[in-house]
């Protein structure tokens, strides 16, 4: 589908609320853009923008948790085009995450924070020995898996209640 001669670009401006946004921000460049008439994803990116819009003009109940929740996707598909396409994505805690064992200690941290965890049992849980873990680990994030649990939890911990 070729590009409509109407067709603006759309700027949007996000704000992050979760912790772990905060590391992500440091990383993102100022602006990340996304071709949708030219993406691989441009059908559903097209049709979510409209879905978008309708949800705007029509007052209803939830359509504002609706956009939310859409612009939500957008912006991690986003984010996840650009570490895709950008080599700045493969260094540091970005390469981090996507790696296999290490992304998924993360994930395992983020997902269970009060967990009693050790660097032992973290490289249990994802098939590695403890030395191996550790390394690789640091090498990847920049900080040793008990350094990173420390930080995670005092970030959950200033973090506004809702």
């Amino acid at each position: 589908m070729a590009k409509e001669e109407n067709q603006q670009p759309l700027y949007v401006t996000v704000r992050f609320e979760h912790p772990s946004a905060h590391q992500l921000i440091r990383l993102l460049p100022r602006l990340i853009c996304v071709d949708a008439w030219q993406s691989p994803q441009m059908e559903w990116i097209q049709s979510t923008l409209h879905l978008m819009a309708f949800e705007a003009k029509a007052i209803r109940p939830g359509g504002e948790t609706i956009i939310t929740r859409l612009a939500d996707i957008l912006v991690i598909q986003t984010i996840r085009s650009w570490m895709a396409k950008d080599p700045l994505a493969k260094t540091g805690w970005l390469a981090a995450l996507q790696d296999k064992q290490v992304g998924s200690a993360i994930l395992l941290i983020q997902r269970d924070p009060v967990r009693r965890w050790t660097v032992e049992s973290l490289a249990n849980e994802v098939a590695m020995s403890r030395s191996a873990f550790a390394a690789r680990f640091k090498k990847l994030v920049g900080e040793s898996p008990m350094q990173y649990i420390t930080r995670w939890r005092m970030n959950l911990a200033v973090r506004p209640k809702k």
